[in-house]
């Protein structure tokens, strides 16, 4: 179910920043794709490793976790979206500057399109339903007991999608 769900999440993920527009900058469609790519598995690690940090109760970040989720849940009923983007930029943020430092050029065209949600005056559901889709990936798992291998696997994957392997679209199997 993992291996299924983390596909859906990557393909579903790519397309909705696509469409989206988060790349429009880009004019040639293969960088773009790679760009969607770097940017997609960015974010899938750091939150994996977020929640793995969560579901063993390290330093502060099962407290973190808690207090986001409640936050958020409330920001949904309110529909405060702009809130909720805040919240999962914070949980990227956290895990950037103190874990995992990886990826912190992808991280910055996001925060630029992030800025510019942030500063309209309404924010959608669709402003959210990509990072939303994430949060209620790495909920759905306990990753107490994950092992480097999910990351190795992560990693595989991310290479065989960012060099258009022929397997395209087979992420874990």
């Amino acid at each position: 179910d993992f291996f299924k769900d983390i596909t859906n999440l990557i393909e579903n993920f790519k397309n909705k920043l696509n469409l989206k527009g988060y790349f429009k900058e880009v004019k040639d469609e293969t960088e773009r794709e790679k760009k969607a790519v770097e940017i997609t598995y960015a974010y899938l690690i750091q939150f994996i490793l977020y929640k793995t940090l969560v579901d063993n109760s390290f330093s502060d970040f099962e407290e973190d976790w808690k207090q986001r989720i409640i936050t958020i849940d409330k920001a949904l009923n309110a529909e405060s979206y702009g809130e909720i983007l805040q919240k999962i930029q914070g949980i990227s943020n956290k895990i950037s500057e103190n874990i995992y430092r990886r990826f912190n050029d992808e991280q910055e065209v996001i925060n630029k399109h992030l800025k510019g949600i942030l500063d309209k005056s309404k924010n959608e559901i669709t402003d959210v339903s990509v990072w939303l889709d994430i949060l209620l990936f790495i909920n759905r798992y306990n990753f107490a007991n994950v092992r480097n291998e999910i990351f190795g696997y992560v990693y595989e994957n991310y290479l065989k999608d960012l060099y258009l392997d022929e397997k395209k679209g087979q992420y874990f199997t």
